[in-house]
């Protein structure tokens, strides 16, 4: 099993949210097909904000019967690497070797690349912007963070 894996942050006050959604290679166009009509980016909705998580409440539990692994760690902003949950450690220690592509968001690549300096890291705002599925799966997983960032619901989303 090959695995397409996303890792997303999204900033509140002291803390980070990070998402981590991964989905098996075979899977990425059925996630693409159920997302790409009504995602959109978490700082393009103003006003609408409410009335978008709340249907991405709705939707997300189709989404996540595709995904391999999905969840998402609280984290203090002035943490390094060392500092993050244990929790998190582990559940990409088990994904990472399993991913032929981890993405990650620009604020953490460093962290994650230095940690898997073997695995294959692209940071999101390198991603080939022909490449719509993997943009759409990025996109998914900074809906996660600022979903549980603003809701705190981390029941939605985690699986695996």
């Amino acid at each position: 099993m090959s695995l397409v894996t996303v890792i997303d942050a999204s900033e509140n006050g002291k803390y980070l949210v990070i998402a981590i959604f991964s989905v098996e290679e075979s899977r990425v166009n059925m996630v693409f097909q159920e997302v790409r009509g009504w995602i959109k980016h978490s700082k393009k909705l103003g006003k609408r904000k409410a009335k978008y998580y709340q249907a991405f409440q709705q939707r997300f539990p189709r989404i996540k019967e595709l995904a391999h692994y999905s969840n998402a760690f609280r984290v203090k902003k002035t943490s390094r690497a060392k500092e993050f949950p244990r929790s998190f450690w582990n559940a990409l220690d088990m994904l990472v070797n399993s991913s032929s592509l981890i993405i990650v968001d620009d604020k953490l690549v460093q962290v994650i690349s230095r940690r898997y300096p073997s695995s294959t890291i692209i940071a999101e705002g390198k991603v080939n912007k022909s490449k719509k599925q993997l943009l759409i799966i990025a996109l998914l997983a900074d809906n996660i963070a600022n979903y549980v960032r603003l809701y705190g619901d981390y029941d939605l989303i985690r699986k695996g």
